[in-house]
C-alpha cells in the first residue's frame, strides 16, 4: 500500500519518463528518479473545479494561468478535519431529538434554524466563500442556543424532556468541536503555493508559504532528485506539483518499504498498480536540463556536470507523447 494514496484512483503511480512498461527488484524502483506517487490536494482540486464550474477567467495571456491562480490560493492542503463540515450534519438530527423535549418553542426554532443554515450553506458552496460559512452562521447558531437555553430554565421538565435536552446540547456540543474549534486549530495549517519553476505539461516546482506545521504531521518528504527539478537543493518546503486531469497532484518519493509491500501484495495475488506514464522525460530529453534554459549547472563536489545541447548549441526539443495508462 502506498501512504497518502488511495486505491480508489484509477492509477497510484506516476512515471515522469515515456516508456512502456516498468520493471525492476524494490531497491532499483526506489532509486528511480522519475517514479512518484501522486498525493491528490483535494480541497485545492475542488476549488480548481468550481473555477471552471463558474466559468471564471484569468486576466492573463498564459495558457496555465488557472493552475497557478489556484495555486497561490490559501488553503487547507493537509488531510485534517479544518471545520468545513456544515451544521446541518448535526443539526438535521437534533431536530428529531427536540420532540421529546414537548416544547413547541424549542421545536420551532431547531427547525428554522436548521432551514437557515441549509440555505446558507447551498449559498456558500463556492470557491469564494467555502471558508466564511462558520463566521456567517454564528448569529443563527446563537440565536438558536439562547432560545433553548430559556426554554429549559422556563419550563418544568419530566425525564423524557430531560433526555431531550440533553440529546440537543449534545448536537450543538459536536457541532462547535467538529465546526468552530476545528477551524480554528486548522489555521496553522493554511498555506499557498508560490512557482519557482514551470515545466512542459502543466508540472511546477513550487514553494510552499504557511503550513510550518504539515511535516510534524504528515512527517518528512524525500528530496525529489535534482534530475527532475534543476534546483541545487531540495528544501522542505519545495513541492512538485502536477495538473493531471483535472486533479492537482503533489508528487512524493515512492520509500523502498512501499515498493516491498507492494510486492507482496501482488504475490499474494492482489491485482497489479496502475501507473500513468507522463511523459514528462524521454530517451531524448531524460533531465531538466535538456530544456530548460535557465537551469543551474549541477555539481559533483568542486566538478561541473556536462550537460550535452543539440544541433546549434540549443537544448534538443522535447516531444510531447501521449499521456497512457498502464499496468504496473
Amino acid at each position: 500500500m502506498l501512504k497518502k494514496v488511495s486505491t480508489d484512483n484509477n492509477f497510484q503511480i506516476i512515471d515522469l519518463f515515456t516508456r512502456s512498461r516498468v520493471a525492476g527488484t524494490p531497491q532499483e524502483l526506489a532509486r528511480d528518479p522519475y517514479l512518484y506517487k501522486p498525493v491528490i490536494l483535494t480541497l485545492r482540486t475542488w476549488i480548481y473545479h468550481d473555477f471552471f464550474r463558474q466559468k471564471k477567467l484569468v486576466a492573463s495571456a498564459d495558457e496555465n494561468g488557472m493552475v497557478k491562480w489556484v495555486l497561490n490560493i490559501p488553503c487547507v492542503d493537509a488531510p485534517i478535519n479544518s471545520g468545513q463540515r456544515s451544521s446541518v450534519l448535526f443539526y438535521m438530527p437534533m431536530v428529531l431529538f427536540t420532540a421529546f423535549t414537548k416544547d413547541a418553542a424549542t421545536v420551532a426554532t431547531s427547525l428554522m434554524a436548521l432551514i437557515a443554515l441549509g440555505v446558507l450553506a447551498a449559498m456558500c458552496n463556492s470557491a469564494q466563500l467555502y471558508s466564511r460559512v462558520r463566521l456567517y452562521s454564528i448569529p443563527m447558531r446563537l440565536c438558536h442556543l439562547g432560545v433553548v437555553i430559556l426554554t429549559v430554565a422556563q419550563s418544568t421538565l419530566d425525564t423524557m424532556a430531560v433526555i431531550g435536552y440533553l440529546l440537543t446540547f449534545l448536537f450543538i456540543i459536536l457541532d462547535v468541536a467538529n465546526g468552530d474549534l476545528a477551524m480554528l486549530t486548522s489555521y496553522r495549517f493554511w498555506c499557498h503555493y508560490a512557482i519557482i519553476r514551470e515545466l512542459p505539461m502543466r508540472c511546477f516546482v513550487c514553494r510552499r508559504e504557511g503550513a510550518a506545521h504539515l511535516e510534524e504531521l504528515l512527517g518528512e518528504r524525500a528530496a525529489i532528485p535534482t534530475t527532475v527539478h534543476g534546483l541545487s537543493t531540495w528544501l522542505k518546503e519545495y513541492s512538485f506539483v502536477v495538473e493531471l486531469c483535472g486533479a492537482l497532484c503533489q508528487l512524493e518519493r515512492i520509500s523502498l518499504k512501499e515498493w516491498q509491500a507492494l510486492l507482496e501484495e501482488q504475490h499474494n495475488g492482489k491485482p497489479k498498480c496502475k501507473y500513468v506514464t507522463f511523459g514528462l522525460f524521454d530517451k531524448k530529453t531524460p533531465s531538466m536540463w535538456h530544456f530548460c534554459e535557465d537551469f543551474e549547472v549541477p555539481k559533483v563536489g568542486d566538478a561541473e556536470v556536462q550537460v550535452k545541447s543539440g544541433p546549434g548549441g540549443k537544448p534538443p526539443e522535447r516531444q510531447d507523447k501521449p499521456m497512457n495508462v498502464q499496468d504496473y
